[in-house]
């Protein structure tokens, strides 16, 4: 399944020191947005006096009414196929994710399980005791019980809190010291002892607080990630449909049908401003600028204007999710190797794979970066070729 971002993942708000994004990447598509912003100054320039055609009765205004309207619908065409991919990786940037198969304490994509480790904590913190053999395999028996019942569990700080309360609770009956010889009435004292002390608990604190902390930044950052996505959604609510809006209004009123086709508009636009005419004079120019069906496109030109610069903020807000994003899972999958018990190899492969979702394989199988980059060279070169400056 071809998307335009499978990506990715999930993360918040930590620093990028340690995994800047390629530069020449992201300068390359600073230039474009550049370029974006230079061409959409020159075509609101040439758009402005769109809204005086109708007192400017010359063959200068009449072509430029009829140019224009067909730099808007070419470029409304262009936003209408490329907003929609977006909005559709939007939507699924969620469900093909790298992290959120290693964000759940099952997971073994690091080299361990949450489960695995708590376990040998465990053990360790048991075999520290000064308790028999029979009661240590009772006690492990009860942890090894509580970590399966709640191994799948989100976050793990359930499954550490159930297991320090289990230890702290565990107590070690004995009985009291009797003298050697019982009377009739005496009776047998017994006592018990908690043999997990406060000292081992630390050590068991200790010991599992990076992982808590490491699951606990996942967790985080996945949340902001959702969020981010989800702010960018409110934010642009209205913008695709406004560009459908524009364009069925194209058809409905103007029989204009945007879909790609440019003969099929161009036919449409030759009739409005009766191309076949030969002689034209000062009477045919202002009798086709003033045409009702002509001031329309006029109107929507201006329309299309403002949808092509509400795209270049869409766009950039939208990449610049997926690149912080980007660098927080990179930064965390590093974060991960200092874990005691992890696999570097094994993480490492996870970074590629990560890295392979940015930049991609090659021109058939390209990361999300170069798509994004493409789509935005696209929209400037479709403004280069029909209104070069």
């Amino acid at each position: 399944m071809k998307k335009f971002i499978v990506l990715l993942l999930l993360l918040p708000s930590l620093s990028y020191a340690k995994c800047l994004p390629d530069t020449n990447i992201v300068n390359n598509n600073d230039s474009l947005l550049k370029a974006f912003q230079r061409k959409l100054d020159s075509l609101q320039d040439v758009v402005k006096s769109i809204s005086n055609v109708a007192t400017q009765n010359t063959s200068a205004s009449y072509e430029k009414s009829y140019k224009n309207s067909q730099i808007a619908i070419e470029l409304l065409d262009i936003l209408d196929n490329t907003v929609y991919s977006i909005l559709a990786d939007r939507n699924d940037a969620l469900k093909y994710t790298i992290i959120n198969q290693i964000n759940n304490p099952t997971s073994n994509q690091l080299g361990f399980t949450f489960s695995e480790r708590i376990t040998a904590f465990s053990e360790q913190v048991i075999n520290a005791t000064n308790i028999k053999e029979v009661q240590k395999s009772r006690l492990k028996s009860t942890i090894g019980n509580i970590i399966e019942g709640l191994k799948g569990s989100f976050p793990p700080l359930n499954i550490v809190t159930s297991v320090i309360s289990t230890f702290a609770s565990f107590n070690s009956p004995y009985i009291d010291k009797i003298s050697s010889t019982l009377r009739r009435g005496d009776s047998l004292t017994v006592k018990v002892q908690t043999p997990v002390s406060q000292r081992m608990l630390k050590q068991f604190s200790d010991s599992i607080m990076p992982f808590l902390d490491f699951y606990q930044n996942l967790n985080n950052i996945s949340l902001q990630f959702s969020n981010d996505l989800k702010n960018h959604k409110v934010s642009y609510i209205d913008y695709y449909p406004s560009i459908q809006s524009l364009k069925n209004r194209y058809y409905t009123e103007l029989q204009i049908d945007i879909s790609g086709n440019t003969s099929s508009y161009r036919v449409v636009l030759d009739n409005l401003f009766e191309q076949a005419t030969q002689n034209r004079n000062a009477q045919f120019y202002t009798r086709i600028n003033t045409k009702s069906d002509v001031q329309k496109l006029n109107d929507f030109s201006l329309q299309v204007l403002s949808l092509s610069k509400e795209f270049k903020q869409f766009y950039n807000e939208y990449y610049k999710i997926l690149i912080k994003n980007f660098d927080d899972n990179l930064l965390m999958l590093n974060d991960a190797k200092k874990l005691s018990g992890s696999d570097t190899v094994q993480i490492d492969k996870v970074i590629e794979q990560l890295k392979v979702l940015r930049t991609g394989t090659d021109e058939n199988q390209p990361g999300f970066e170069l798509k994004f980059k493409k789509n935005l060279e696209k929209i400037v070169s479709r403004i280069i070729q029909i209104f070069p400056s």
